[in-house]
């Protein structure tokens, strides 16, 4: 009998903890731990329950509760994370032996660099997301006229931190980066982004600091488990009672 209350109690208890964790789907996969841990960060800050698990190759996926999916992407989303990874100059010629034609090559060029200057520009504070289009004709024959290089940016970036320096510098960079490139020449889109803060509100709930979000859940998984916990303490004090009733019961004449 007492085998039994224990086994029981386990079963509770291995649901309650069940009930505590909730019920976890993937926000996101194969991220590299930097962008994982910046990403966390973000979410816990955030006042949005998440957890970071290892998966193959050294990657790492993150876990937020069913109820928070949606709002956990929008966060994540207008906060440009985890953070987009941009071609460089050394990824676009790994040398893979495959012949290209010389336009191929000018067109792989251009496409790099671009990518380059839009990782770059990405990395000033305050930018959420930019790409870079550079249009560069090149030159087929000697004497031959082309078009001047033009160059269109589009910048996603914080409201917040907007101010009449950024546009110039931005084009300034990109007229710097390519060949007779002219800083008027250089169109640049910036697109201002309010990125969404939840309220963080953390409360002492039983000596513990937990977020406000989590105090209803907590009392019913305690009022829960003290309802279980005296059902079973009843139910092993009559099954007890009722062992030792018994053998009295078979001596009597």
């Amino acid at each position: 009998m007492a085998r039994w209350c224990r086994t029981h109690a386990r079963f509770v208890l291995v649901l309650l903890l069940l009930a505590i964790a909730g019920c976890k789907v993937e926000l996101n996969s194969n991220l590299q731990e930097e962008d994982a841990n910046e990403a966390l960060a973000k979410l816990l800050s955030n006042g949005i329950l998440a957890e970071k698990q290892a998966t193959e190759e050294n990657r790492f996926k993150l876990l937020v509760d069913k109820d928070q999916f949606a709002v956990a992407v929008e966060l994540l989303r207008s906060h440009g994370l985890p953070q987009r990874k941009y071609t460089s100059v050394a990824d676009a010629f790994t040398g893979d032996g495959i012949v290209t034609s010389p336009t191929q090559e000018w067109i792989r060029y251009n496409h790099a660099i671009s990518q380059q200057l839009s990782g770059t520009i990405a990395s000033l504070p305050g930018v959420i997301a930019a790409d870079v289009h550079i249009a560069q004709v090149k030159q087929e024959k000697p004497f031959e006229e082309v078009p001047k290089p033009t160059a269109a940016v589009m910048v996603q970036m914080d409201t917040a931190l907007i101010n009449d320096t950024i546009v110039p510098k931005i084009k300034q960079l990109v007229s710097f980066a390519v060949n007779e490139l002219e800083y008027e020449r250089v169109n640049v889109l910036l697109t201002p982004v309010t990125p969404i803060v939840k309220d963080t509100r953390l409360v002492s709930f039983a000596g513990l600091i937990v977020h406000e979000r989590s105090v209803s859940l907590l009392r019913g998984v305690i009022v829960v488990a003290a309802i279980v916990f005296v059902g079973l303490a009843c139910i092993c004090m009559l099954a007890l009672k009722n062992s030792r009733a018994t053998p009295r019961k078979s001596e009597a004449p």
